[in-house]
């Protein structure tokens, strides 16, 4: 059981950090400082990576063993992959990217007004 959670927080830890990396705003948003000097522009290959992250993700957390139902590892488990779920909608199906151009600037502008509120 141990190693099953100790593979588990890595891949959620993993899955974290490549994210802030890709998205730096919103590791400053988290409150990581290292990512404050940092702002990405969102291209389609950006996008599309982050979009791969997700996938391998959810690959890799399918491969793990599942913790013993009704505890918090399994909660926790179902937490996560819930929103790997959403991130996967929110990229490939609803697309607000792609329809939305302010987005880029709106989230931005958001990532500043978080670092001005620190």
């Amino acid at each position: 059981m141990a190693n099953e959670s100790a593979a588990f927080e890595q891949l959620v830890e993993a899955y974290y950090r490549g994210w802030w990396r890709l998205f730096p705003s919103i590791g400053s948003r988290a409150g990581l400082y290292s990512c404050d000097a940092e702002l990405e522009v969102p291209t389609r290959e950006l996008i599309e990576a982050r979009s791969k992250q997700v996938t391998a993700t959810a690959s890799a957390g399918g491969q793990l063993e599942r913790p013993d139902a009704d505890t918090l590892a399994a909660l926790e488990r179902q937490v996560f992959e819930a929103h790997l779920a959403v991130a996967e909608l929110r990229l490939r199906t609803i697309q607000s990217w792609r329809r939305d151009p302010s987005l880029p600037l709106t989230e931005a502008i958001e990532s500043l007004f978080e670092l001005l509120a620190r």
